[in-house]
Formats: structure tokens, sequence, C-alpha cells
């Protein structure tokens, strides 16, 4: 089953008890612009999922990783993936 990585941050936006408006604030980007170009889209720019991945501490790309691969340390994922984008 494709991912759908819109879907994946408003999951962790809900963990975190945070807004759509509020992740908006932290990006200097209109909410409405969230909503529709991030939360409904089934896939985003490696770059803005990276921004988005550090905003909320969340490593996104684990959901394209294979199995057994996704549990590894985030982190150095996050740190790895930031130097090749």
């Amino acid at each position: 089953m494709p991912v759908h990585i819109g879907r994946k941050i408003k999951d962790v936006l809900h963990e975190k008890r945070m807004s759509p408006a509020k992740l908006a604030r932290m990006m200097g980007k209109n909410p409405k612009g969230i909503s529709r170009n991030v939360l409904l889209k089934q896939d985003l720019h490696c770059k803005l999922l990276m921004q988005i991945s550090e905003l909320l501490g969340h490593n996104f790309f684990q959901y394209y990783m294979p199995t057994g691969e996704a549990g590894k340390d985030g982190q150095s994922q996050l740190d790895f993936l930031k130097e090749k984008i």
C-alpha cells in the first residue's frame, strides 16, 4: 500500500497536539496552504519533507524504508538524508 505522507504528518500533528496552523507559522507559510499543499498530498518534495521532519522531530522518511530499517536511529537517518538532499 502506498504511503500517504500528508496523512502521516496529520497523524503526528495530532499526537503532538499541534494544529496545522502552528506548523504553518513555524514554516512561515499560510495555514490554508499547509492544509491544501501538505496534509492532502500523497507525495511531497524531499526538501519540504525534511523541513517538516526537523520541525516536528519526526523522521517521516522512515515510512519509505524497507521493513526492519525504519526502527534504526531516526536522527542518524535524518542527518544522513539531510546531507544527500
